[in-house]
């Protein structure tokens, strides 16, 4: 006798539809999920920005608020020594800030009256002569002309300082007034720049991130960084439109991802217009692509977990009917009225075994549909976690390298900013998961072991809801809640979620086939009396024709035969509601269109040998 082949091309012709419908939902997928996959890169860029705006706006207020202390009008009124009272003023000011490198008064004819440099040397300072021929004359006229409190800024060489790396230093300027208001010249501030670039975060992802005018020239680059000419080259002009459009703004191209943060900077100018400063961040396409690839491996660990069970499926349909056909069939019987008698229970009794083996895969099959929907949305925040980690991570070991070299207040103030904001970012997203996580863990309890405990009702509906939001978003319809508060249980929250859940979905499958647009699903509970609540789930869809609804209930009687409908939920429904949940319930269509399922349910379940069978019933 010769062996059966294996059942391959059965297989393959069951298999096919399954495997056409994961790449179909594969391909719909790809953008949200290629969008969630950068979404941490994108937040972390917007905060590194913010984080770093604020505190160039701080530091520049804090010089401001140096300049307007040297241009007070009190230091100008005495006539004898205002020279000297003021160099006392400068060396005060040079202690308290190292990043100072001079500061001078340069009356109104040009001339310079006073200057300190630090640090305060004799070998560093020029003769005072030396700095009159230096002085920007056409510049000294600008911020002469000036009102009083203006504040200008410049990266020219100003002072007459012997300098090769001016463009590492800013120098700021404010006109001066004596009481009477007479014009007393100007005081210039010649400050390093890295008071100003300390601030910016220094891109250890292989980006960078520039301070840029309204010309689009580059004023300031962050630690460890080049300085080019322009970060928006030729080929990268049509950005500039994005720049300018608003505040902040964030857009991706080929050569990367860009964000962008404007500076507030009412009080300063340049010596021709007002200071207009942005910052610019941008990340290369190798860093994107380098966040895909490790988003890659969940993506495919999880289409082999959705395509395994289909194939093993097929290929057990494909042998169970390979064994059927090869079955000779059944001999008429011999033996009288008692050898049918005998058959009959044996098939009624293998009908309700199969019967149960398939309602126990429909339960399973819900459950598998929170589990997807669950690792879903478990991706965004440990992505967004674990990202701020690492650049935590890196945060620190930068300051332990500046331990060594020598570190400044301003790089302890950055370091607490970004790991406060860091922390705020990991706090945030691990208790997203940790609640998502709780939910399902425990529906997921509830139905595989029936236990019995007490619960309230809204908790039990908000966890059920929240396990199925992955899927319920992305349909047009809308669930509403109207759940009263306090509705307490001792009874089987298991198979009442299961019951809920199989309402909700019979609901979203039949109700809007022929119904354009939306719809809504409403989910309301209130106390029937002290012993019984009244659970109602509505819809404003088509409704059910009469002369099917009184089928609704019974095993296998489904409207989408051939469409994947097994016809066993609201059957289940039934037999949870009228049996262990020691209910009942009823199924009307209201005048006013729709299906309404009302379940009447005891707050204290009775024991499962009391329970009762009662049936279903129609509302009239």
């Amino acid at each position: 006798m010769l062996r059966p082949s294996l059942p391959l091309r059965d297989t393959l012709r069951r298999f096919l539809p399954w495997l056409a419908l994961i790449t179909l939902l594969a391909a719909l997928a790809y953008t949200p999920w290629h969008a969630s996959v950068l979404a941490p890169l994108r937040q972390t860029q917007l905060q590194r920005l913010a984080l770093a705006g604020r505190t160039l706006e701080t530091t520049l207020d804090a010089l401001a608020h140096d300049l307007d202390l040297l241009a007070r009008r009190d230091h100008f009124d005495d006539e004898v020594g205002p020279q000297q009272n003021l160099e006392e003023l400068f060396f005060a000011l040079l202690a308290l800030n190292p990043d100072y490198r001079r500061i001078a008064w340069i009356d109104s004819s040009g001339a310079v009256r006073s200057y300190v440099d630090g640090p305060r040397t004799a070998s560093t300072a020029p003769p005072l002569a030396a700095l009159v021929p230096a002085v920007d004359a056409a510049f000294c006229n600008s911020v002469m002309h000036q009102p009083a409190g203006t504040l200008l800024l410049t990266r020219q060489k100003l002072d007459g300082i012997e300098d090769t790396a001016r463009t590492r230093r800013l120098q700021l300027a404010t006109p001066v007034f004596d009481s009477r208001g007479r014009a007393q010249g100007l005081i210039l501030l010649v400050v390093e720049a890295d008071r100003l670039s300390a601030a910016l975060p220094p891109d250890n992802d292989g980006g960078q991130t520039r301070l840029i005018d309204h010309d689009g020239n580059d004023w300031l680059a962050g630690a460890g960084q080049d300085q080019p000419a322009s970060l928006l080259d030729e080929r990268t002009a049509q950005r500039w439109h994005a720049l300018n459009s608003s505040a902040s703004t964030q857009f991706s191209d080929t050569t990367g991802l860009w964000s962008f943060q404007r500076i507030h900077t009412e009080r300063w100018r340049t010596a021709t217009a007002a200071l207009d400063w942005t910052l610019v961040s941008q990340l290369p396409p190798a860093v994107l692509q380098a966040q895909e690839q490790r988003a890659w491996w969940p993506l495919a660990g999880f289409a082999v977990l959705t395509l395994l069970p289909g194939l093993a499926a097929a290929f057990g349909f494909a042998c169970l009917r390979q064994r059927q056909d090869q079955q000779p069939l059944p001999q008429p019987p011999s033996d009288g009225p008692a050898t049918c008698d005998d058959e009959l229970n044996a098939l009624r009794e293998q009908l309700d075994t199969t019967q149960e083996q398939l309602l126990q895969a429909d339960k399973l099959a819900s459950l598998g549909v929170m589990v997807a929907g669950v690792a879903h949305d478990l991706n965004t925040p440990i992505g967004a976690a674990l990202v701020t980690l690492s650049a935590l991570d890196q945060q620190a070991v930068e300051l332990t390298t500046r331990v060594h070299n020598g570190l400044r207040f301003s790089d302890l103030e950055h370091f607490f900013a970004h790991n406060e904001e860091g922390r705020a970012i990991l706090r945030d997203n691990l208790q997203r998961a940790a609640a998502l996580i709780h939910s399902f863990k425990q529906i997921a309890a509830d139905r595989a072991t029936s236990e019995r405990r007490e619960f309230v009702l809204d908790e039990l509906v908000a966890d059920m809801l929240r396990t199925l939001s992955p899927r319920l978003k992305r349909l047009p319809q809308r669930i509403e809640t109207a759940i009263e508060a306090g509705l307490h249980f001792d009874s089987y929250p298991g198979p009442l979620g299961q019951v809920l859940q199989n309402l909700l979905d019979n609901a979203l499958t039949h109700a809007f086939r022929e119904v354009t647009g939306g719809g809504t699903v409403r989910i309301r509970a209130t106390a029937e009396d002290t012993e019984r609540v009244r659970i109602d789930v509505e819809d404003d869809g088509c409704g059910i024709a009469e002369d099917i609804l009184p089928q609704v209930f019974e095993p296998f009687f489904t409207t989408r035969r051939g469409q994947g409908g097994t016809g066993l939920g609201l059957h289940l429904v039934r037999d949870f509601v009228s049996g262990l949940l020691g209910g009942e319930v009823q199924v009307s269509c209201p005048a006013s269109g729709g299906t309404r399922f009302t379940l009447i349910l005891p707050r204290v379940a009775t024991a499962p040998e009391d329970a009762g069978a009662e049936p279903a019933t129609v509302a009239q």
